[in-house]
């Protein structure tokens, strides 16, 4: 997965193409390694925390919290309950993180619409190609529309879907894996040429991962000890 984003993610390649020259995109990604090390051990130090801290005691059977997802922040706000300024910094830290992939994401995803929906249907109809101010004015229009939606649909989930991490996690797997594959075959074979079986059975073998990982046991009969 994480080869899939930093390798062939939209949002990603974006950014490498939005460096000055080549070698300044090989630094961002190399001088990005230690920092998402550093990152994982800490994402993993507070998984480890949180599951000591819940030995026993599932929250989510024992109606402290309502979904898994709001394990970590439920921790953070219990073990650093007299602690001040830390539970505020954790929330707007969480925040802007969010914020941060959301706007990447929401660019990206009119970017892609305007160069492979709106300018090859205009180009086969007007027999021309859109002007700066028109590509300028489609991607502001597509990114409130995207962004609209995204806000819509995340409500949307609060209801329907009690894990909807998981869910985006489960999705970006199933569908990173080919496009991954699709830009490995092209730069190690690159006079293939694209097949709709091949891509099919690799959309389809990259699928059944998608599935919901099976739920590990949990118990209650160390909550009264709280």
């Amino acid at each position: 997965m994480v080869l899939s984003i930093y390798g062939s993610n939209q949002t990603q390649v974006q950014r490498y193409m939005a460096c000055r020259t080549l070698r300044t995109a090989r630094l961002a990604v190399l001088l990005n390694i230690p920092m998402n090390a550093v990152f994982l051990v800490i994402q993993i130090s507070a998984g480890l925390v949180a599951y000591a801290y819940f030995a026993g005691c599932d929250p989510v059977l024992d109606g402290k919290v309502t979904a898994y997802d709001q394990i970590l922040p439920y921790v953070v706000m219990v073990l650093f309950d007299g602690v001040p300024v830390i539970r505020g910094l954790f929330l707007s830290v969480i925040f802007a993180a969010a914020l941060s992939s959301v706007s990447s994401g929401i660019n990206s995803l009119a970017n892609v619409c305007l160069e492979d929906l709106i300018r090859p249907l205009y180009i086969s109809h007007q027999k021309q190609d859109l002007s700066d101010r028109a590509k300028f004015y489609s991607a502001v229009s597509l990114s409130a529309v995207i962004g609209l939606s995204t806000v819509g649909t995340a409500f949307l989930f609060t209801v329907t879907s009690p894990r909807i991490l998981q869910l985006s996690f489960s999705l970006f797997g199933a569908v990173g894996g080919p496009i991954l594959a699709v830009f490995t075959l092209g730069m190690i074979l690159p006079w293939i040429n694209w097949q709709v079986g091949t891509q099919v059975d690799l959309f389809q073998k990259s699928c059944w991962p998608g599935k919901q990982a099976p739920s590990t046991v949990t118990f209650q009969n160390g909550c009264q000890l709280r």
